[in-house]
C-alpha cells in the first residue's frame, strides 16, 4: 500500500511541475540580463571575445588617445529562441560617446579611435525586444561605462618571474598571458 501511495505522489508531483505550454503574460516577465530576458528572449552584448550579461551592470569601454578600440557589437545571445527580435538600438542619454568614437545603429557597433581624454561617463542605449508570435514589444536600456586616458597610459607590461603580464588598470595580482592582457577591456586594447 505504501508503494502505491509513493508512486501516486511521484506521478502527481511530475504532472503538477510540468510546463503547461501557455505563453507567459506580461505580468509574468522577468528582466534578468543587462539587455533583457523578456518574453523568454535572452539578449546581451558582445565585445570582441567578452560577454557581459550581469543585470544592471554597465559594460566597461576603456581606451587611450590614438589607439583604435576593439569594436563593441550589440548582439543577440544565441538562446535558440527564434521568436525573439532585437531592433532599434539608439543612444538614449544626453551623454555622448568620447570624441573619435561612433555608434553605428545599422551595424549595432561602437568603434573608432579616441582623439581626446574623456573622464568616466555612463552612456545609455535603448533598444526594442519583441516577440514575433505575439507582437508584444518592450523598450529596454543598456549602459556603457566609457573612459579615455592619455596616450601611452594603457600598456601591458611583463611582471617579475616571466610569462605574466598586467596593465595599469589591473592590480598586479591579476596576471595573464600577453594575449589575454591585450584582449582585456580593462587594459584598453
Amino acid at each position: 500500500m505504501n508503494k502505491k501511495k509513493i508512486a501516486f505522489a511521484a506521478i502527481l508531483l511530475l504532472l503538477t511541475s510540468c510546463d503547461d505550454g501557455k505563453k507567459k503574460e506580461e505580468g509574468d516577465l522577468n528582466q534578468t540580463l543587462l539587455l533583457g530576458s523578456l518574453l523568454s528572449c535572452s539578449y546581451s552584448y558582445e565585445a570582441y571575445r567578452q560577454r557581459d550579461t550581469v543585470k544592471n551592470k554597465a559594460f566597461p569601454l576603456r581606451g587611450q588617445v590614438g589607439t583604435l578600440i576593439r569594436t563593441i557589437v550589440f548582439d543577440k545571445v544565441e538562446s535558440g529562441n527564434s521568436d525573439c527580435k532585437l531592433s532599434d538600438i539608439r543612444i538614449k542619454s544626453e551623454a555622448s560617446l568620447p570624441d573619435g568614437l561612433t555608434f553605428d545603429p545599422i551595424r549595432r557597433t561602437i568603434s573608432g579611435t579616441p582623439t581626446t581624454v574623456a573622464p568616466q561617463n555612463i552612456v545609455e542605449f535603448e533598444y526594442t525586444i519583441s516577440s514575433i508570435s505575439t507582437g508584444k514589444s518592450f523598450i529596454v536600456t543598456a549602459k556603457v561605462d566609457t573612459q579615455i586616458v592619455p596616450a601611452g597610459a594603457l600598456n601591458c607590461y611583463a611582471m617579475a618571474g616571466g610569462g605574466y603580464y598586467t596593465c595599469t588598470n589591473y592590480a598586479p595580482a591579476a596576471t595573464r598571458t600577453l594575449a589575454q592582457c591585450q584582449d582585456s577591456v580593462y587594459c584598453g586594447y
